[in-house]
C-alpha cells in the first residue's frame, strides 16, 4: 500500500510537463541571447494561393491593402498583375492591363499599392518608374511620372516600390535606393520634398577632413 503511494509521487515529480503546440512558437531573446517562449501573438488562420482563390499560382506577391469596403488588393508582382477579392476571399476583378491614350498598357513589376477612400487604385508600377491611378473598373485616371526638381540630382533612379496617400491625397513614395527619405508628392504629382529624411551631425574630426582635407 505505502509503496504505490511512493511510486505515484515520484513519478508525479519527475514526469515532464506537457505542452500544446500550434503550428510555431514565438520567442523572444533576454539580455544575455538565450530563448525565451512568448504567448503567440498571431495565429495563421487561412492561407490565400492562387489556386484557391480560383486563378494560377501567385508569384512574388509583394503588398496586400484592405479597403474601407473590405475589398482586399493583391499585388500579384511577379504576374505583373493586380487581384481584387471582396470581403469574403472571393476573387472579384483580375487587372493585368489598361488602356492609356487608346493603346493598351502593361505593368512592369508592381510592388506596392493603396486605395482611397474613392475607391482610386495606386500602383507602384515599379520597373516603369511610374505610380499609376486607376479606377475600381481598371480604367486608367492618371499616372505620375518621375518627379522633376532641383533636390533630385541628376543621377537619380527612380524606382518607386511602395506608394501611400493621406486624406488630402497628398502621395508618398518610397523610390529603391533613395536615401533623402520619402518623396513626397501633391495629388497634381507637384514635388514637395522629402519625409522622414535621417538627419546626421558629423563627427568634430569629419568636420575637420571636411574643412581641410583634399578630394
Amino acid at each position: 500500500k505505502y509503496f504505490g503511494i511512493v511510486v505515484s509521487i515520484i513519478l508525479l515529480l519527475y514526469q515532464k510537463p506537457v505542452f500544446a503546440y500550434d503550428s510555431y512558437n514565438n520567442y523572444v531573446y533576454n539580455n544575455d541571447g538565450t530563448q525565451q517562449l512568448e504567448p503567440q501573438a498571431y495565429v495563421p488562420y487561412r492561407i490565400i494561393t492562387g489556386e484557391s482563390i480560383g486563378t494560377d499560382s501567385l508569384l512574388s506577391p509583394k503588398d496586400v491593402f484592405v479597403a474601407e469596403n473590405g475589398e482586399i488588393y493583391i499585388c500579384d508582382t511577379g504576374n505583373n498583375r493586380i487581384l481584387i477579392l471582396n470581403s469574403n476571399l472571393v476573387l472579384t476583378k483580375v487587372i493585368e492591363s489598361f488602356f492609356n491614350n487608346g493603346v493598351e498598357d502593361t505593368f512592369n513589376e508592381p510592388t506596392g499599392l493603396v486605395v482611397s477612400g474613392e475607391n482610386l487604385i495606386y500602383i507602384a508600377d515599379s520597373l516603369n518608374g511610374r505610380i499609376v491611378v486607376l479606377d475600381e473598373e481598371g480604367k486608367l485616371e492618371k499616372i505620375y511620372y518621375k518627379p522633376q526638381s532641383e533636390l533630385l540630382s541628376g543621377n537619380f533612379e527612380y524606382v518607386p516600390v511602395k506608394v501611400a496617400i493621406d486624406s488630402g491625397n497628398r502621395i508618398y513614395i518610397i523610390s529603391k535606393g533613395e536615401t533623402q527619405g520619402i518623396i513626397q508628392l501633391s495629388r497634381e504629382g507637384e514635388f514637395f520634398g522629402f519625409f522622414g529624411a535621417i538627419h546626421t551631425s558629423p563627427s568634430f574630426l569629419n568636420s575637420l577632413i571636411r574643412r581641410f582635407g583634399t578630394e
